[in-house]
Formats: C-alpha cells, sequence, structure tokens
C-alpha cells in the first residue's frame, strides 16, 4: 500500500480500455467501480451476451472482462462466443469444475481466475490476459510467415522445375533467371514464380 492507504498496483499502460461483461444477477460490490480505481478505464459494463455484442459495434477495447458465478461444461459453448479471437478475454469466476481452465485456454480465453475479484487479482488477471494474448497472436503470426514462405517456395520451385523441362535450363540456371527478372523488375521471386506458371497455364 502507499501512504494514503490505496494499493499501489503500479501504473497500467496506455490507459487499458476494458469491455465488462458482469453476468450475476446480485453482486455487494462494483466491479466497474474496481476496475476504474485500479486504473483501468471501463467503455461500458454490460449484463447479457447482446449487450456485449451491441457494445462491440461502438467500443474497439483492449480487452473483455466477464465476471460471472460458478462456470461448469454448460458455460463453454457461451464463453467462446463471448470471447472473439481479435480481443485478449479474461474470465474471472467465484468457481469452477475441476479442469476448467484447460478448456478455456483451448477456446482463446487469455487468463482464467476463480475467487474473489480483488484490485490485486483484476489488475494481475488483465496483465496477464494481455501478455499472454500478445505472445499467443505473435506465435500465430510466426507460424502465418512461415507457412507463406513454404507455400512461395513451391511456387518457386514449380516454376524452376518448369523452365528447367521446357527451355532445358539446370536448377541452377532457372533459378538464378527467376532472380534476375525478380531484381530488374523489383518484385519478389515468388511473383515472377507465379507468372511463369500463370503464363503456361494460359498456352495450355
Amino acid at each position: 500500500m502507499n501512504e494514503s492507504g490505496d494499493l499501489a498496483l503500479g501504473p497500467v499502460p496506455n490507459r487499458t480500455s476494458v469491455l465488462l461483461l458482469d453476468l450475476h444477477t446480485h453482486k455487494d460490490f462494483s466491479l466497474s467501480d474496481v476496475m476504474t480505481n485500479t486504473g483501468f478505464q471501463v467503455l461500458a459494463s454490460v449484463s447479457s451476451l447482446e449487450q456485449l455484442s451491441e457494445a462491440l459495434k461502438k467500443a474497439n477495447p483492449h480487452l473483455i472482462f466477464v465476471s460471472m458465478p460458478i462456470i461448469d461444461m454448460s458455460d463453454l459453448s457461451t464463453i467462446e462466443a463471448l470471447c472473439p479471437e481479435q480481443y485478449p478475454c479474461a474470465v474471472f469466476a467465484d468457481g469452477a469444475v475441476v479442469g476448467m481452465a484447460n478448456k478455456l485456454m483451448a477456446l482463446g480465453v487469455s487468463a482464467f481466475v476463480v475467487g474473489d475479484s480483488s484490485p490485486e487479482k483484476v489488475f494481475h488477471g488483465i496483465g496477464i490476459a494481455l501478455a499472454r494474448f500478445a505472445y499467443t497472436k505473435k506465435l500465430k503470426q510466426g507460424l502465418e510467415q512461415t507457412q507463406e514462405k513454404l507455400e512461395q517456395r513451391k511456387v518457386i520451385d514449380r516454376a524452376k522445375g518448369l523452365l528447367m523441362d521446357r527451355r532445358g535450363m539446370t536448377e541452377s540456371e532457372a533459378y538464378h533467371a527467376l532472380r534476375k527478372v525478380a531484381m530488374n523488375s523489383g518484385q519478389p521471386m515468388a511473383v515472377i514464380a507465379q507468372g511463369v506458371l500463370d503464363s503456361q497455364a494460359l498456352m495450355v
């Protein structure tokens, strides 16, 4: 705690914005107030999936925060709908059945916390959700880039094979021919290779 007696949880970078979905029918305190006092910007506080969908049309939050009572297997489809993949999603529940954490993570939930929604848990839970979402996004981008490079390599290899077959070039000659055209035109080699394949297809 700091000198005034408030919790000193550290600064929140870039005034993190949150879209809050509270599924409790009754709560002794305002979770929206807890977030605001902890340093987050609550863009909207809603109480149903329909309201969340409408709010997402108007707001672009850094994170979706879901607070609910006991969570069990019957809630999984709802959670999947609540957490669009373009947003990090933190789920806080008063209680949960065994094995729920792994199932929620598989659905794309970035952080899952069971117990009270104290300022400390809210702050650190959101921090974990943001960090995990960013890490997962980076991994996906890396995999997509790797897949794209593999596809480009396949196109280049096919174009080389075509030049070797139709023009009697060696593999090295075919490669350097594609590379020379790519350098002279300022286009990626895969684009030139695809052009070779397309032009051949038109002649068939």
